[in-house]
């Protein structure tokens, strides 16, 4: 950080934006935490003279014309007049609390999660794309989130086929980007350099060419994205709706893959005929490799045709439901033991109850005390997402509790550094149940503290009443 910038906190720029916390920069820029009409916004210093400077303020006012719930909007751009020797070009930008970058530095993200990243940043690419715009910085930390939203940052989009010399080419650029070219398959190429980043917690290597080696153990369909859009030959690179098309053909390919199977089971014959993902047909880069599954899972169906029918069966109930397939792992059934809560607080093993999801849920003994727990749910994760946990992944939920002892709002108090297990965390404590507290033998509604702990090992829930005390 430049020395003159720790001392700009608390002046006011243009007698309407305070800043108010240094969040980070660089020689000729800053940004810093402000607020515009009460809600809190990031503001976004750059020295007039800076080189770059006029075209940095020609992406903000391109940016400021874009209206996508994935990108980050800028609300308003202008010039101050800092002092009498230097002038600043700044722009207010929508706050955003948490980077794909943070998230990387404690662990990778699990397919499962790589899938809810990728999906709403390439219907945010595609917007760009179509209108000729290209982003021009994707990478981890212009990957951003606001509340459990993704977005991607927009203060570098600028029009297809500038030049650009502002900066010299960084890891996640294509090789074009060296003679500052710049296209909108130079996007494709950064984000699939994000993609292995995301999956194995670093950049791929590289050839005596310069070319990437990608990882030998990518899961599909994420091995096929990376391959096709991390190809020197620019024009070769897929576009953002084939990516999308590889990311969904899992889910459809084993659907249809297990109701061929009860097919034959019935006639005693093997339908011909190929899969055609609902977004449109693959790539011609996918096909082979599509094939290659299809005839391992030929081998395995005739080979297993009562386990693959049981999936078609979940399949067509998960989809009824609305769930998300891809990336998670099968619930245990209910033949499998349940944990119960032990009086000293160990668990042992025993039958789980026809009521309860198996693994998932924990009931206390029952109890008549006040202000007990009755009832508490373990956050459903998928085997793929424990294993990229190092340490613990800690998150904090407050709920409110009812008279009757139900959970009627939840709420994150401390989302720790993943959206997935914040977000499971906060889906199991929703399901809680208590033994209300009573007042004058009246139950009452309270409030609670459930703290959930996430580690290689499993899951640890404890709750604490906060109200009334």
């Amino acid at each position: 950080m430049v020395p003159s910038w720790q001392q700009w906190d608390g002046r006011i720029v243009n007698g309407r934006f305070l800043l108010q916390q240094y969040l980070g920069g660089s020689e000729q820029s800053a940004v810093y935490l402000t607020e515009i009409e009460s809600a809190r916004a990031a503001i976004k210093l750059v020295r007039a003279n800076a080189p770059g400077a006029q075209a940095q303020v020609a992406s903000w006012k391109l940016a400021g014309q874009l209206s996508h719930p994935n990108l980050v909007r800028i609300f308003e751009t202008g010039l101050w007049h800092a002092d009498d020797q230097q002038d600043m070009q700044f722009a207010i930008i929508e706050y955003c609390e948490e980077s794909l970058a943070g998230v990387l530095r404690h662990r990778p993200l699990a397919p499962a999660e790589t899938r809810e990243m990728l999906v709403p940043a390439l219907d945010a690419l595609k917007y760009l794309h179509v209108q000729g715009i290209l982003h021009g910085q994707i990478k981890p930390t212009n990957i951003l989130a606001v509340a459990d939203q993704l977005k991607l940052s927009t203060d570098g989009v600028r029009r297809n086929g500038e030049a650009d010399h502002s900066r010299v080419a960084g890891p996640y650029d294509a090789p074009e980007r060296t003679t500052a070219t710049i296209s909108l398959n130079g996007d494709i190429w950064s984000l699939g350099m994000t993609l292995v980043e995301t999956l194995t917690n670093r950049l791929p290597l590289r050839d005596k060419d310069g070319n990437p080696e990608l990882p030998e153990k990518l899961p599909p369909p994420f091995d096929a994205i990376a391959k096709g859009c991390l190809t020197p030959d620019r024009e070769r690179r897929l576009s953002p709706t084939a990516i999308r098309n590889l990311l969904d053909r899992p889910v459809i390919e084993t659907f249809a893959e297990t109701k061929a199977v009860a097919k034959s089971e019935e006639t005693s014959s093997s339908p011909d005929g190929r899969t055609v993902p609902a977004y449109g047909p693959a790539p011609a880069a996918a096909r082979s490799s599509s094939q290659d599954k299809n005839a391992k899972g030929s081998a395995l169906a005739g080979k297993r045709p009562f386990v693959l029918a049981a999936t078609a069966l979940f399949l067509i109930l998960a989809i009824a439901l609305g769930l998300r397939l891809v990336g998670n792992s099968a619930k245990p059934s209910q033949s499998n033991a349940t944990r119960v809560a032990q009086p000293d607080g160990a668990t042992a093993t025993g039958p789980a109850p026809p009521s309860v999801s198996a693994g998932a849920s924990k009931p206390r003994p029952l109890t008549t005390d006040p202000g007990a727990v009755l009832h508490e749910v373990m956050p459903d994760v998928s085997s793929q997402a424990r294993n990229t946990i190092n340490g613990t992944v800690k998150v904090k939920v407050r709920v409110a509790v009812n008279t009757e002892g139900k959970v009627s709002q939840a709420t994150l108090s401390e989302r720790g550094p993943s959206k997935y297990f914040a977000k499971q965390a906060l889906q199991a404590a929703r399901q809680w149940t208590f033994v209300a507290p009573a007042h004058d033998e009246k139950p009452e509604a309270s409030e609670w503290t459930l703290r959930f702990e996430f580690r290689k090992s499993g899951t640890k829930a404890t709750a604490q009443r906060t109200s009334p005390s």
